[in-house]
């Protein structure tokens, strides 16, 4: 079954426990420059305002005031992300730096046009289908 073991015979073993290592550099931007967020999100709350505008009655005021809100949230947090402490000792991302460099991605490296095509394709193609239902009705 189990044998009684004094604890004079335990063997004491000191243990270091490492130090985590906290990168405090990292780039929250992910390497793009802020007009593509600024851009990507206008490009959504045009979708709000249309589908508001064509759909829009007194029923749908406050679904489409939540949809605004969180929205407006979804849009100032990774805004907010950027310049929160501790300052980040990264470059800022310029347009101009990114139109001519590029972004480096997991697959490789990819040039700005193809960029700009992957990251504004989604909300493009949400505000056409908005537009598209609003002229069907």
């Amino acid at each position: 079954m189990s044998i009684h073991i004094p604890a004079d015979q335990f063997q004491v073993v000191t243990t270091t426990t490492p130090t985590p290592n906290i990168r405090q550099d990292v780039d929250r931007s992910f390497g793009l420059p802020p007009v593509l967020h600024i851009v990507t999100f206008a490009l959504y709350f045009a979708f709000l305002t249309v589908m508001s505008l064509g759909l829009g009655t007194r029923d749908l005021a406050i679904p489409l005031a939540i949809c605004f809100i969180f929205l407006g949230m979804a849009a100032v947090v990774p805004a907010k992300w950027v310049t929160m402490k501790p300052i980040n000792q990264t470059k800022k991302n310029r347009w101009i730096d990114f139109s001519q460099d590029g972004i480096e991605t997991y697959t490789g490296r990819m040039n700005a046009n193809d960029a700009i095509v992957q990251i504004l394709i989604l909300p493009v193609l949400i505000l056409l289908w908005g537009i598209a239902i609003v002229a069907m009705i």
